[in-house]
């Protein structure tokens, strides 16, 4: 909440500090936090204390895209039965090699189903505010999502051998090439 306080209130940050004050009040509550409920009563509190904000394109965005990602990602999952294959493949698998393969495959197909799924509610949105839809953007946010990983790897690394400078100073470079 003071790291919002500090940065200014945005939609995107306001619902975040809602939804996540909610989950740390859920454990001594003994309630167990649901993703969905989470995300209507944050919409419902900033709703409540400025109703305007329901016409401001960052609301508008950032909840389209939260929705998105807890209602059409699980359904484009369903669709795609190469997907369903693979994750009980990886629940089944025996070395760890393959294990690990599995994961950085699904992670990647993951990847691409939540960008779509993203792409899907939020692309209308963009379209009407601002008369043009970028389709090359889901490509773009793939290889984002993918270096992603890699920029926090490098980024672990740099701080374990922080006291290393050669090493520090690589990991920071590598992370940096990333970006």
């Amino acid at each position: 909440i003071l790291y919002l306080i500090i940065v200014g209130a945005k939609p995107s940050m306001e619902r975040a500090a809602i939804v996540a004050v909610l989950v740390l009040l859920a454990a001594p509550l003994k309630r167990i936090p649901h993703p969905k409920n989470l995300l209507f009563s944050a919409a419902l509190m900033i709703l409540l204390i400025n109703p305007a904000q329901l016409f401001d394109i960052g609301f508008q965005l950032s909840f389209a895209a939260v929705a998105s990602l807890l209602w059409i990602t699980p359904e484009l999952e369903k669709l795609i039965p190469w997907y369903i294959a693979t994750k009980k493949k990886k629940e089944k698998a025996a070395s760890r090699i393959k294990l690990y393969a599995y994961k950085v495959l699904l992670t990647g197909v993951e990847a691409i189903i939540a960008t779509v799924s993203v792409f899907i509610i939020t692309g209308p949105i963009i379209a009407y505010y601002f008369n043009y839809m970028s389709v090359v953007s889901v490509l773009c946010n793939v290889i984002m999502a993918f270096s992603t990983y890699i920029i926090f790897l490098f980024g672990v690394l740099t701080g374990i051998f922080g006291f290393v400078p050669v090493i520090a100073f690589t990991t920071g470079y590598l992370a940096g090439l990333c970006t």
